[in-house]
């Protein structure tokens, strides 16, 4: 099968050699070692775990220590850091250490802890605690040690102001102290500066700087209003300054004062015109806010992608807005993660002079911060975990916490989770529920993005990432999930992961993912399969028997498998399948003759967008298919969850509800008649209701060949017909009838091979298989 690699963007300068044979031309041609050792080599080590070519990493390995016979780690201080350690490792001939930093994140910074050390600021990247490595190779170059600065706020105190820094020296983990100067000219006046106890955390990206060490309020008095603002930050004995150039552009970071103006990286403070927030004070589950220049009976509203809630101004200016919404049906919830602008009648509302943003917001369901969004106002808020856990200094803390407590396990506890934490839903909510059934006992716990997901009765919602969630994971004898656990996990003795996926197999995946598709070195395609995933599998579940070979083959996992059913589809099954069905319609406001088409498309990795997001495929307009179709039918449009987090959504259309965001894909398969389906797991279980399928698949040969490609053929597991675009999809839907008639025998062998065993019991063996296993 063809495949096509993923390009890997190439650094500016001297053209870096991508195979053996040209990394070996390179080492022979003669350059001088300095030149290569620190100018050349540095791109070849960052390309060591992407080249598929096993004779790159042989030809580094035997050829590199002969150039770094007697330079000490020293020597090369000029040279980052993590090439440094992988010249370490090369120059003892330790393969497995280097390719051990390559896995483990050894080529970035953020993730591991740092200190200071005799020569200077080191990080401790994988390694580091091996006594035979040179420490001199941890410590950190000149240039990976900047000064990262920005004005947060500028106030008016008395006469003068006060401007509020957020400065750290970058990948610096020490105890720090500022000073600060006013520019004007060639002349420099020195100014009081003092630690303020504001935390930017994840807002800013203050990944490696402290959480207690990285903000300053410089007193600048009257009259001293400079041309520059410049600042000095020292930690670990090291120390750089600089002029302060940038403003978070999130902030109110202005200030005028007679005839004199401070501002720094952008124009002078604009009259302010139109609506304008003077009070934004979020407590409970409710904003009251008063909006200057607007009138009784406006609407002031948050609006974001996935949600938005409104109220009237009242006759004083003040409009009080719900921060808790019931968006399925489910119940009154507090706000979902997201940014929601703040609206006056669709019209941005101005942050007023006596707002000063960024505001911090924290109640007990809810965190976040008031920010400035280009003219208007914004309400940001994130998963409302302590303020220790906002930043990579505090998570890793709390992680290292968790990997060195030693905690028995606790039998009676289970611990649940699906995909990224969104909801509450897919085999681990089938498993949750009937574990509780066939014992009550068990303390349940799911892990949630934030208090917005609704979780099964008898549980208890964790916030993933909080130390609570932490104290869980170490001690639960089962971890219940539907994706990988984070590569920080510890297994404790008795301590079981219940890997249940996400679906039935078929698209590529495990070392045919990795080697044929992703074309990684085989040393990463090793790692991901196993180290990162197979070898902390506890117990399996697939479908049927015929699933675990790909397990056994594309992922080397020796443990159990439970082969009796996939839990996911017990509830299509269920007995009240019926009413959940109806309830679901009346909620998507779906009459009862209306043909409902779930529209429902996997995502595609050529793609991406980010981590676990990736932009929408779109082949055919939604709301041009319901103009065709008419009002005899309606359209759920339910996106991806990779789409899901990019925060695209397409919105209700005429004839078209936007589903994406509804937390029970079951609930939306029982509310449909038909689906619109591709290459997506989903129609595995949407088969075992009978109900016919369409598959709208006009990229088919480019996604077998050059995008995932498939463990089989394709054309016995897609039981329904075939259509590249619109017409042919509108001509399918338009007769159901004779869909069901002509594709009936192939969908009788479909359910034959995949759904022997769905049932509506395969929850009650899973439990059983999971009760089975050895006690603590």
């Amino acid at each position: 099968m063809r495949r096509v690699a993923r390009r890997v963007r190439r650094p500016a300068g001297p053209v870096v050699p991508r195979t053996g044979l040209e990394l070996a031309a390179l080492l022979d041609s003669g350059a001088d070692p300095r030149e290569l050792l620190v100018r050349r080599l540095p791109a070849v080590v960052r390309l060591l775990p992407v080249v598929q070519d096993p004779a790159y990493l042989d030809v580094f390995c035997d050829r590199v220590p002969t150039l770094l016979e007697g330079r000490p780690a020293g020597a090369l201080r000029e040279v980052d850091a993590q090439v440094r350690v992988a010249y370490e490792h090369v120059r003892r001939g330790d393969r497995a250490g280097l390719e051990h930093l390559l896995t483990h994140e050894g080529l970035k910074l953020d993730p591991h802890d740092a200190s200071v050390g005799p020569h200077g600021p080191v990080v401790h990247l994988p390694g580091w605690d091996e006594p035979a490595l040179d420490r001199d190779a941890f410590v950190l170059a000149d240039h990976q040690v900047t000064l990262d600065a920005r004005v947060l706020r500028v106030l008016p105190v008395g006469t003068g102001a006060e401007v509020v820094v957020w400065a750290y020296l970058r990948h610096v983990e020490a105890p720090s102290s500022a000073r600060a100067w006013a520019v004007v000219g060639d002349e420099r006046t020195e100014l009081s500066v003092s630690r303020d106890p504001e935390v930017p955390g994840l807002r800013l990206g203050a990944w490696r700087a402290a959480y207690d060490r990285s903000v300053w309020r410089v007193a600048v008095p009257a009259g001293a209003g400079p041309a520059g603002l410049e600042l000095e930050v020292t930690a670990g004995g090291v120390s750089r300054r600089g002029l302060v150039e940038r403003v978070d552009q999130e902030s109110s970071a202005a200030w005028t004062h007679g005839t004199d103006a401070f501002r720094l990286g952008a124009s002078p403070a604009a009259p302010v015109s139109g609506p304008r927030a003077v009070v934004l004070d979020v407590s409970g589950d409710a904003l009251t806010v008063r909006v200057a220049g607007a009138l009784p009976g406006q609407e002031v509203a948050l609006v974001s992608p996935v949600l938005t809630v409104s109220a009237l101004l009242g006759a004083d200016g003040i409009a009080v807005v719900p921060l808790v919404a019931d968006r399925w049906g489910r119940g009154a919830r507090p706000l979902p993660t997201a940014t929601y602008a703040l609206l006056l009648d669709g019209e941005p509302v101005r942050p007023g002079h006596a707002v000063d943003l960024p505001l911090a917001v924290e109640t007990d369901q809810l965190a976040g911060w008031w920010v400035r969004a280009g003219e208007g106002t914004a309400l940001r808020l994130t998963p409302p975990r302590p303020v220790e856990s906002r930043t990579m200094h505090g998570h890793r803390e709390l992680r290292r916490s968790y990997r060195e407590r030693e905690v028995a396990v606790d039998p009676d506890v289970a611990m649940f989770q699906s995909y990224w934490a969104e909801s509450a839903t897919d085999s681990p909510l089938a498993i949750c529920q009937e574990l509780l059934r066939q014992r009550p006992s068990t303390k349940a716990f799911w892990g949630v993005l934030d208090h917005s997901v609704p979780v099964p009765e008898g549980t208890t919602a964790l916030v993933a990432g909080s130390p609570e969630w932490y104290d869980v994971l170490a001690r639960a004898r089962f971890l219940v999930r539907n994706t990988e656990l984070g590569a920080y996990t510890r297994l404790r003795p008795g301590q079981v992961h219940v890997q249940t996926f996400h679906g039935q197999v078929f698209k590529t995946m495990g070392t045919a993912l990795w080697r044929d598709v992703r074309k990684l070195p085989e040393f990463v395609v090793q790692h991901e399969a196993t180290t990162r995933r197979s070898d902390v599998w506890g117990l399996i579940t697939t479908a049927d028997p015929s699933s675990d070979r790909y397990y056994r083959e594309l992922y080397g996992y020796r443990g159990p498998v439970h082969h009796h059913g996939l839990p996911r589809t017990d509830a299509l099954l269920a007995p009240g399948a019926d009413v959940v069905r109806a309830r679901t319609r009346e909620l998507l406001g779906i009459a009862p003759d209306q043909v409902a088409v779930l529209h429902a498309a996997t995502w595609r990795d050529d793609r991406t967008t980010g981590v676990n997001a990736a932009a929408d495929v779109q082949h055919v307009s939604m709301e041009a298919l319901a103009e065709r179709l008419g009002p005899g039918f309606v359209v759920l449009q339910r996106s991806h969850g990779s789409v899901a987090r990019s925060s695209v959504r397409h919105g209700d259309r005429p004839g078209v509800v936007d589903v994406t965001d509804h937390p029970e894909i079951n609930d939306l398969v029982l509310a449909s008649d038909v689906a619109v389906l591709d290459y997506s797991s989903l129609r595995f279980d949407y088969a075992v209701t009978g109900r016919p399928m369409v598959f709208l698949v006009p990229d088919l040969e480019q996604y077998r060949e050059d995008v995932r490609g498939f463990l089989f053929d394709f054309e016995p597991t897609a039981p329904g017909p075939w259509v590249r675009d619109l017409d042919g999809l509108v001509d399918a839907l338009s007769d159901l009838d004779a869909v069901r008639e002509a594709h009936a025998t192939a969908y009788a062998a479909f359910n034959e091979r995949f759904n022997r065993w769905h049932d509506g019991h395969a929850a009650e063996r899973a439990v059983q298989a999971m009760l089975a296993l050895p006690p603590v």
